[in-house]
Formats: structure tokens, C-alpha cells, sequence
């Protein structure tokens, strides 16, 4: 078996959103408010959910600029230290994303995908463009995912983001594997196929959550599958 490893993305290759998806921001942004109100006050008249809000914003756009990740908590510090000096805990960022946990399901075969893959030998790995490590966790600890998965990380830990080769070639060093023994599964053709070539790796990208739709970006020479379910077989073939 040449291939011994397998880097997966989470959202959209092993789950999938929900339409409530698209009210998280609003969603969060209420939590967040009222935990912060009530347990770090601030001055009436702050602009807090405005000025959080627009750097949030900013530090989404310069992270998919720079391929460098923001982290959440970073942007949350930085507002929050314009109105007072009291000290923040990391707590506050699971306030935020508290809401986004609900709005994800897994894949129905993921699990099951996973823990065939674990049993037929393979070392496997997540690693997600996320702006938190704990909303990362959280899901694929919630999804049964994180047993079978090792390392987890996001690029809210890391640093780089997807598609630099930085964080898929950590992942094989770890592992002790070479690049042509570790294959990228994902559904971004900018993020997942892409990352894989800069780090010299085949990818199988999955059209699950699009449901088949694929762009013009990719080459016959990438593997595409429809379902998760498909990966076992597939990789017995181009192993």
C-alpha cells in the first residue's frame, strides 16, 4: 500500500450546513452581545457590535487575501481592549460560535467511512481554514469524528491557511510520510485540490455537498467521487 495517510477538510467533505447557516452571523453576534453585557460591562454609549463586527470582517477578508489565518479571539481581544482593560478569557469565543454548532450535520456514512479507513491501516488527519480550534474540536468531537482523527487542526492553530503547503506538509512530517503517501480529501478546489498541489499530494475532492456541480478547474488527472461513501473503493483503486 503506498498510500498510509489521509489529510481530511471537515465542512462540506464530512458534514455538511444547514440553511440556518446564513443567519449564524446575526445569531452570534446577539450571544455574543449579551454574554459580554452581562459579564464584561461596557460603557453605554460603546459602538461594540458595530466596530466588532467590521473588523471581524476585515480579518475575514485579510485571511483569505494572505492565506494567514485571523483568529477569532485575536479580533475579539483587539475591540474589546478600546473600551476597558479587563482581562478576556478564551470563553468568550464559544459564546460566538456556540449558535454554528447547530447548524451543521454530518455526512450519514462519515463516521462510519472514517473508522473503516482506521481499521484498513490508514493515519488519519483534519485540517480546516477555520478562525477557532475550539469550534473545530467541538464538531468533530460531536460528529464521532475526532477518535479516528489525529492530528485536528485548524488554521485558527497554525497559522497558515489552505491551499499554502505549509500545513499539509507539518501533517506528514508528523507522520513520518512521505508526500507521495498521503492523499488530500476534500471539497474546495481552491482550498483542498489546490493545497494538495502545492504540497506535491493527490487529492479526491467530493461533490457531496454540491451535489455533483464541479467547476471547470479541475483536470482529468484529479479523482472526484459523489459520496464520502465512495472513498474506500476509490482509494483501492489509484493506490
Amino acid at each position: 500500500m503506498s498510500l498510509k495517510g489521509i489529510i481530511f477538510d471537515l465542512g462540506g467533505t464530512l458534514m455538511f450546513s444547514s440553511p440556518n447557516l446564513n443567519t449564524a452571523v446575526v445569531k452570534r453576534m446577539e450571544r455574543l452581545s449579551s454574554y459580554i453585557s452581562t459579564y464584561f460591562p461596557l460603557p453605554p454609549d460603546a459602538p461594540f457590535a458595530s466596530d466588532f463586527l467590521s473588523e471581524y470582517a476585515a480579518a475575514r477578508q485579510s485571511a483569505l487575501e494572505t492565506s494567514i489565518e485571523v483568529p477569532f479571539i485575536v479580533t475579539l481581544k483587539e475591540v474589546l481592549a478600546r473600551y476597558s482593560t479587563v482581562a478576556l478569557s478564551d470563553e468568550y469565543a464559544h459564546e460566538f460560535f456556540a449558535y454554528e454548532l447547530t447548524c451543521w450535520q454530518p455526512f450519514p456514512e462519515a463516521s462510519s467511512v472514517l473508522h473503516q479507513l482506521v481499521e484498513n491501516g490508514f493515519r488519519l488527519a483534519l485540517l480546516s481554514n477555520a478562525p477557532d480550534s475550539q469550534l473545530v474540536s467541538d464538531l468533530a468531537s460531536g460528529f464521532g469524528f475526532a477518535e479516528c482523527l489525529a492530528p485536528i487542526y485548524s488554521s485558527a492553530c497554525l497559522g497558515w491557511r489552505k491551499p499554502m503547503k505549509q500545513p499539509f506538509l507539518k501533517i506528514a512530517l508528523e507522520w513520518n510520510l512521505s508526500n507521495s503517501e498521503v492523499v488530500v480529501v476534500g471539497d474546495s478546489l481552491s482550498f483542498d485540490l489546490m493545497g494538495a498541489r502545492n504540497a506535491d499530494m493527490r487529492c479526491i475532492l467530493t461533490t457531496e455537498a454540491t451535489h455533483g456541480v464541479i467547476s471547470d478547474d479541475y483536470t482529468s488527472h484529479d479523482v472526484v467521487i459523489s459520496h464520502i461513501s465512495e472513498l474506500v473503493h476509490t482509494l483501492d483503486i489509484i493506490d
